[in-house]
């Protein structure tokens, strides 16, 4: 997942993709930007997808884990 700032990149997440979940696995970003904690960012942009995702597109997908590689 990429976030930018201003068409500049702020941080890029490392996701892995279940049937029923998103884990977050890794994140890396421009350190330009660490006031604005990114890491804590990034988990609640995620967090939105999964939400869009399982209102949206599938029922089954409820799951967000931080850091965990299946």
């Amino acid at each position: 997942m990429l976030q930018r700032i201003d068409g500049e990149l702020m941080s890029v997440g490392v996701l892995d993709y279940t049937q029923e979940a998103l884990s977050s696995v890794y994140l890396f970003y421009n350190p330009k930007f660490e006031f604005l904690n990114p890491g804590t960012l990034a988990a609640l942009k995620e967090i939105e997808y999964i939400k869009k995702i399982f209102k949206e597109h599938d029922s089954n997908f409820k799951y967000y884990y931080l850091g965990l590689y299946f």
